[in-house]
């Protein structure tokens, strides 16, 4: 069943303002208090470590300080700190091992490991394939009927950024990918530059929008080659993946399509 997102305020915490260290330590602190999130303490705790990590610019393997230094930073109780942090191992951001404490891991390979759909093999060993993102086209517009539906919109705040790209790699399906993302939820993004290939990193670390789940429909692609263009041929078969995401609080909030040719004998859909 669809969960759709509490009408109830934010819970109240008792986040005070720690103890600080530097000027950088101030600021960091004033935007994560000042960020309101509903849900339970440790999840709230949780996505301001997120904040705190990301405008320190703390790298893949920077260790942590302590569990108790953080709660006392946090001004919340050990076993909520914890609860916190477990949070983020649970979701790529955070690798926890007896005796060395806690370090920065790479969020992106957690959502490729979730989500990527397509693996080659490599020296008799399964691997994703590593991919370059060559742009089509991109508009603003109002979304269809069938989209408002799928994204929960509303007129007349239904706007979309639509991006149309080739993702190509040296082995592995070639695909054509249609990524949709309303702006009311992500404000600014059309403006930016060129989306990254991991997009669900980005909408994860930039907009602290966490893909929990993607509902797939894939069936074969029957219609016009449109990946001939690409170097694929009118007669190599492809698949047609329509996806939608919905994040921790089972809110749609990306479309994506792909066409994939599956002219690569290794190429094996992970489901």
């Amino acid at each position: 069943m669809l969960l759709r997102p509490s009408d109830s305020p934010p819970i109240q915490s008792n986040l005070e303002s720690p103890t600080l260290h530097d000027s950088k330590d101030l600021d960091v602190e004033r935007m994560i208090h000042r960020t309101p999130y509903a849900g339970p303490l440790y999840e709230q705790v949780s996505r301001r470590l997120k904040i705190y990590i990301r405008e320190r610019g703390w790298q893949a393997g920077q260790a942590l300080p302590s569990e108790v230094t953080l709660a006392q930073r946090f001004g919340v109780s050990l076993g909520t700190m914890r609860s916190a942090l477990q949070r983020l191992e649970d979701r790529g951001w955070l690798e926890r091992k007896q005796g060395s404490g806690t370090r920065v891991t790479n969020v992106n390979d957690y959502y490729v490991r979730r989500f990527c759909r397509y693996q080659i093999e490599i020296d008799g060993a399964p691997a994703f394939p590593e991919y370059s993102a060559d742009e089509i086209s991109r508009e603003v517009r109002k979304a269809t009927a069938d989209e408002r539906r799928r994204l929960m919109l509303k007129e007349p705040r239904d706007d979309l950024l639509v991006v149309e790209r080739y993702l190509t790699c040296k082995i592995g399906p070639i695909i054509r990918e249609t990524v949709r993302l309303p702006l009311e939820r992500f404000p600014g993004i059309d403006k930016s530059g060129p989306l990254p290939i991991a997009i669900f990193t980005m909408l994860d670390t930039v907009f602290d929008v966490e893909t929990d789940r993607v509902h797939e429909n894939i069936r074969p692609h029957i219609g016009c080659n449109v990946l001939e263009v690409a170097g694929v041929k009118n007669h190599e078969p492809l698949l047609e993946c329509n996806a939608t995401a919905f994040d921790t609080q089972g809110t749609p909030h990306c479309l994506i399509t792909q066409l994939v040719s599956l002219r690569s004998a290794e190429c094996a859909i992970v489901r």
